[in-house]
């Protein structure tokens, strides 16, 4: 850990999205493929296993998932995770809940009663 001026922890800056701990706190992000068609679902980055999907091809920090989900092209240049290119170019999907809501529902909780839900 590094302190910064002011007596402040702060954690591995290149610290892994991925996270294998037993009991860690699963949390995705959506992303879009640069090229990606209008209307196509984005990309989950998550910090866990998917019960239906392969894991990524590719090793994903925290900072780059951040800036993967941000790159919008007025906020955020592209970046490049791995082979692949993340930018949104306006494919219409400015609200990833629904998608978000599905993960947890149908794929990682199926038959649960959902508690609480959060978009920010």
């Amino acid at each position: 850990m590094s302190f910064n001026g002011y007596g402040f922890r702060f954690g591995n800056p290149d610290a892994a999205l991925y996270d294998n701990r037993e009991f860690r706190t699963k949390t995705a992000v959506t992303a879009v493929y640069k090229g990606s068609r209008a209307n196509t679902p984005p990309v989950l980055l998550r910090s866990y296993d998917s019960r239906r999907e392969p894991p990524p091809e590719f090793e994903c920090t925290i900072w780059q998932a951040g800036r993967a989900t941000s790159a919008t092209g007025l906020a955020f240049k592209p970046i490049q995770i791995g082979q692949y290119v993340f930018i949104d170019e306006g494919s219409g999907n400015f609200n990833p809940a629904p998608q978000a809501l599905d993960e947890a529902v149908v794929n990682e909780w199926p038959g649960r009663e959902l508690g609480v839900f959060v978009s920010v």
